[in-house]
């Protein structure tokens, strides 16, 4: 998988590096700023529910009765890739707005917010390792595979947050 300290010392570049670059003083927008709250939530809260149901499938597994059994099959259902591929789509309609939002008025911080954008993306639906490629792989995803994932897509969000949070700071500078 990915090594953690690569990760972690990506995640701190990206982060200083646009909180650099928010320094340029682009305005601040609002829309972007929920674009991508409402994108992390929207993920974090996928994340939980297939953690839910990965612990569901979990507690029943060894049951033996015709309603456990029958249950089991339903979480299995719900946590499959199949079930969930209308998330995936919504996600790429939702980078694809946010992507759209940030190049609408280029900054000298755009091709940063874009990278972070695409890697965001690329974790999401489109990487080889991505939280989409893998759940078509296994179906139901696992606890551990999750919980990292949803670390490493906070980090992500987290900067792209702290930029925004950065750029909104900055607007009140000056004005009364």
């Amino acid at each position: 998988m990915r090594p953690a300290l690569a990760q972690q010392f990506y995640r701190l570049v990206l982060a200083v590096g646009l909180v650099l670059v928010a320094c340029s003083a682009p305005p601040y927008d609002e829309q972007t700023d929920r674009l991508i709250s409402e994108l992390q939530y929207d993920v974090d809260s996928q994340i939980v529910m297939l953690l839910s149901l990965d612990r569901k499938v979990a507690e029943l597994s060894g049951a033996n009765n015709d309603l456990a059994r029958k249950s089991l099959a339903e979480a299995r259902v719900r946590a499959g890739y199949e079930a969930n591929a209308t998330f995936y789509d919504k996600l790429d309609s939702q980078l694809t707005s946010l992507r759209l939002r940030v190049d609408a008025l280029p900054t000298e911080a755009t091709p940063n917010i874009d990278r972070a954008i695409d890697e965001l993306r690329a974790n999401l639906l489109t990487g080889e390792g991505s939280l989409r490629s893998v759940h078509q792989k296994q179906s139901v995803l696992g606890e551990a595979y999750l919980r990292n994932e949803r670390r490493l897509l906070n980090a992500q969000f987290q900067a792209l947050l702290s930029y925004e949070l950065v750029l909104k700071a900055g607007s009140g500078i000056g004005k009364k």
